[in-house]
């Protein structure tokens, strides 16, 4: 019986040896292998995702993926845990303070849409704006059309770097008239002189809904023929303060077109 206990204490006072000198190690300066410190540093973002600065380092091996110079990402907390030298920790605290700001608000753009009906009847009346006889001058220069007529003004408001879109009904004289005006990006170009909004897969479309209902005397149920009237697709710059005239797509009958013509303006 003392012959055990006396092995039980030996053996307990080994693992207490052991012990004892993990705690010890556990409080000594995690070193690396050349003998400089570890410092560990939490370093809170605000405004930009933490996976993404962890990428970042990463990729440009500001940290290496060794145990002694790592970066974690506490997602819900949005924090980074960097481990490392004290330069390692520095260089990622100062990257940090950069790339951690509110970002840049998108510049606010308007874009006003003139549809113009162009017809070569020369008995038509021309119904426009001022603000469009400049432009009509010049179609009456290029184009054989006599007479030009406004037919509808959709006006619309968006940011720099996103799509767009607008859609509502329009007066074409024909019958009840739909159109829709989208792009897919728009981005503001600042150059020296001049400042020009980009229009990028712009779509424009009119079409007619006709109702009729169908012939057996036993059924009066009504059907839908959509037909597009007008329809323009392509990519378009916009000099900031011109009227830019977009294109033209046969409207109606072979007199007639529909023109598109936009102009841009950045808000301040």
């Amino acid at each position: 019986m003392r012959k055990t206990r006396a092995i039980f204490l030996v053996l307990f006072a080994g693992l207490m040896a052991f012990c004892s000198a993990a705690w010890a190690q556990e409080k000594e300066p995690v070193q690396k292998p050349t003998g400089e410190p570890i410092v560990r540093k939490v370093i809170q973002l605000r405004h930009v995702d933490p996976y993404a600065v962890q990428r970042l380092f990463s990729a440009q091996n500001k940290v290496s993926a060794s145990p002694w110079g790592v970066i974690n990402v506490d997602e819900k907390m949005s924090v980074l845990t960097v481990a490392g030298s004290a330069s390692e920790v520095q260089d990622v605290e100062e990257a940090v303070k950069k790339l951690d700001v509110p970002p840049v608000p998108g510049k606010d753009v308007e874009i006003t849409a003139y549809f113009l009906v162009a017809s070569r009847q020369p008995n038509m009346p021309n119904d426009f704006p001022p603000t469009l006889n400049e432009v009509v001058t010049e179609l009456k220069k290029v184009l054989t059309y006599q007479s030009f007529s406004l037919a509808n003004t959709a006006i619309m408001r968006t940011l720099d770097g996103h799509n767009g879109t607008i859609s509502g009904a329009v007066d074409t004289g024909l019958t009840p008239d739909q159109f829709r005006l989208d792009y897919r990006h728009l981005t503001v170009i600042t150059q020296e002189k001049q400042t020009i909004v980009h229009l990028d897969d712009l779509n424009f479309a009119i079409w007619s809904q006709k109702h009729w209902e169908k012939g057996s005397p036993t059924n009066s149920d009504h059907q839908v023929d959509a037909s597009n009237l007008a329809d323009i697709s392509t990519s378009v710059d916009i000099p900031v303060g011109q009227k830019v005239v977009v294109g033209k797509t046969a409207f109606g009958s072979a007199d007639n077109a529909l023109i598109l013509v936009l102009t841009a303006k950045v808000m301040d």
